[in-house]
C-alpha cells in the first residue's frame, strides 16, 4: 500500500496529540505556504514540556511503524532543547522525506504577516506558537548595518579580477560567487524579503519578481573566462546600484 503525505501527517498528529507533554504541533515549509507539489518534503515541528523529548520521539516512531518500513532514519540534531530527526518510509514517494523537529518550550517564533515563513498549526494547547510584529524583527536585523557589510564585500571584488587576469577560471568563479553573487543575492533579499536576508537561494525563484530572477539566472551562467568577466562586470554594477539605492527594505515591513 502506498503511503501518502496526508497519511504521515495525520498519523503523526494523532500519536503526538495523545501525549500531554506535547504542547503544540505545526507544519512549516510547503504545507504552511500552500505550495505542496510532488517534490515537497514534510516539515513537522512540535513544542514539548521539559522531559518530554524521549516520549515524543517514541510516539513518532510508533506512528511511522504503523505505516510501514523506513529506508531513512537519521538523528540530525540531538541537543538538550532540540532534536531533529529525518525519516523516509519505503512505501512513500521518493521526495516525501520527513523532517521532524522537537523543541523544548515554545519552539519557533514567527512574524506577523510574514509571507515567506509561517506555520500551519495542527494543534496548540497553550499558545506555544508565538507571533511578533514585523517592525520588531526588522529593528533586530539592523538592515542598514547589513548593507554596509555588503559594501565591504563589494570592495573586495577585485579578487575576481585578479584570477580573471591570470586565466584561472575555477578560482575566478569561486571568488565571483563569494564577493559578487552572494552579496548581490543578499542585497536583493534586503529589498524583496527583508525579514529573511539570510535565506540565500532558498526558494529565491518564488520570492523575487520573475524579471529579477531571470536577470539573476543569467549571471549564474558562465562556461569560460569571457563569460565570467562579462557577468562579473554586470553583477558589480547591479550590486552597486542596489547598495546606492534607497531600498524600501530599510523602511517597510515585509508582508504588511
Amino acid at each position: 500500500m502506498a503511503v501518502t503525505r496526508e497519511m504521515i501527517i495525520t498519523t503523526l498528529r494523532a500519536h503526538l496529540e495523545a501525549l500531554p507533554d506535547v504542547l503544540a504541533c505545526w507544519l512549516e515549509g510547503a504545507d504552511a505556504a500552500d505550495r505542496v507539489d510532488a517534490y515537497s518534503d514534510i516539515d513537522l515541528c512540535a513544542a514539548l514540556l521539559p522531559g518530554g523529548m524521549d516520549a515524543a520521539e517514541g510516539a513518532a516512531r510508533a506512528a511511522l511503524r504503523a505505516l510501514g518500513e523506513r529506508d531513512l532514519d537519521l538523528c540530525y540534531v540531538n541537543e538538550p532543547n532540540q532534536r531533529h530527526l529525518i525519516f523516509h518510509l519505503t512505501a512513500s514517494p521518493a521526495h516525501t522525506i520527513l523532517d521532524l523537529v522537537f523543541y523544548i518550550g515554545c519552539g519557533s517564533d514567527f512574524i506577523e504577516g510574514d509571507t515567506v515563513e509561517r506555520p500551519l498549526i495542527l494543534f496548540d494547547r497553550s499558545g506555544a506558537v508565538r507571533f511578533h510584529p514585523a517592525a520588531e524583527q526588522l529593528a533586530a536585523l539592523n538592515l542598514p548595518a547589513r548593507r554596509q557589510a555588503l559594501r565591504g564585500m563589494l570592495a573586495q571584488s577585485s579578487r575576481v579580477d585578479k584570477y580573471l587576469a591570470r586565466g584561472e577560471f575555477i578560482e575566478a568563479f569561486g571568488y565571483y560567487r563569494r564577493y559578487l553573487l552572494e552579496p548581490l543575492i543578499e542585497a536583493l533579499r534586503l529589498r524583496y524579503t527583508p525579514l529573511h536576508p539570510d535565506y540565500g537561494i532558498v526558494h529565491i525563484s518564488r520570492h523575487l519578481p520573475p524579471e529579477v530572477t531571470a536577470r539573476l539566472e543569467r549571471l549564474h551562467q558562465a562556461v569560460n573566462l569571457a563569460d565570467l568577466a562579462n557577468n562579473a562586470a554586470q553583477a558589480r554594477a547591479w550590486l552597486m546600484d542596489e547598495l546606492d539605492s534607497n531600498s524600501p527594505a530599510d523602511n517597510t515591513q515585509e508582508g504588511a
